[in-house]
Parts: structure tokens; sequence; C-alpha cells
């Protein structure tokens, strides 16, 4: 899966599509929507994508079949519910396509936070959407772990004493959170993911 190709409208978005690496990796455009971040669900039937919308100047996470039909806005899914989201971004399936993790900003929190939206039923009175973290801290680029469990986020705190950029695992059950890596600013790490058996995380840093 893959955004490319001329930045039309200056935006940093681009268009979206995938190459098939069985049928001699040919490449397939999804839809007519420019993107970036897009994520796979694991049957292969379904992408996720944060699309630029040119009318409202700002962003919206989307999901559609890979030919760019039956498109969603994730955020129709959490309209009514008591906590406002505001440029959600970088987004990533759960397992199965069940789930999305994303960031976002709040009303009471002007840096990114970490959030999961149930994409299936729901029970009554259950909220679709959670927010996982709530701090002074920004967190980008939240990967779901396989078996679904836990979120690795970057996590950068650089208005502190002590500047850091680490990465951090959340619980997705508790919200309970720890660090992967711990070396502050000496590193910085960027777009983790998890390996198969949800037991490592693989991640670039400088």
């Amino acid at each position: 899966m893959v955004w490319s190709g001329r930045d039309e409208l200056s935006t940093g978005y681009l268009r979206l599509g995938y190459y098939n690496l069985d049928f001699g990796n040919q490449y397939t455009q999804i839809g007519s929507a420019l993107g970036n971040y897009i994520s796979i669900a694991d049957n292969g039937d379904r992408v996720l994508y944060e699309r630029y919308d040119p009318l409202l100047f700002s962003r919206v996470i989307e999901a559609s079949n890979l030919n760019g039909t039956e498109v969603v806005n994730i955020a129709e899914l959490y309209i009514g519910e008591s906590i406002t989201i505001v440029e959600p971004q970088m987004p990533d399936f759960g397992p199965f396509g069940q789930s999305v993790t994303f960031v976002a900003k709040t009303l009471n929190r002007n840096s990114n936070q970490v959030f999961v939206v149930t994409l299936g039923e729901v029970p009554p009175g259950v909220s679709r959407v959670k927010q996982l973290t709530d701090d002074d801290v920004d967190y980008t680029f939240p990967a779901f772990s396989p078996d679904g469990s836990r979120i690795v986020a970057v996590r950068s705190d650089l208005n502190s004493a002590n500047p850091s950029v680490d990465l951090v695992n959340i619980d997705v059950s508790s919200g309970g959170k720890f660090l992967v890596t711990n070396d502050l600013s000496a590193t910085i790490e960027t777009h983790p993911r998890w390996t198969r058996d949800s037991r490592q995380v693989v991640y670039a840093a400088a």
C-alpha cells in the first residue's frame, strides 16, 4: 500500500494505491482521493487512510474497498460521543479490520493523543471511541499489535526539563503504558511496527 505521485495541491497528500507483488508488481490506484498513512486490513479487503479535505482544509480518516468504493468516514461512527476529536491522523487497522487507532487533538488537549474506535457492533451504552492517553506530551505513529491487545506509538515530550522522544507500549484494555525505549533524545525513534507474534517492535531511528 502506498501514497505517491505528484503533490497536486501542495499539501503533502498524494494519490493512494497498491502494488500486487503476485502479478508483476502491478500498480492499481485506489479511487481518486488524496491521502497518506495508508493501512490495510488483515484480510486484504479494506484500506484505511488519512485523506485531505480541500473544502474544510483539514484531514479526515476514511476506510474503503481496494477499488475505492464503500467509503466510510470514521468520524461519522463516533458523532454524538461525549468527546470532541480534532484533526485525526496516522490511522492503523486493528486485527481483522474491526477497530482503528489514530492520534488526534481534543478540546482539552492541544497535543496528539491516542484513540481507538470500534468499527463493528458495540453493546448498548458502550462508547464506540476510547481515548487511551490524556497528557501534555505528543503521540504519533500508533500501531496495533497483531493480537489487538497493545498499541505502540512514538511519545514526544519536548517541553520538559529532559526532552525525550521514545516508544511507548499502551495496553488497549486498561490504557496502562510503559516505555519501550528510554534514552530520552539520544535516539529519535519513529514509525514503529510489530512482528507477527506481537513480541517484538521494529522501528526507524536517528
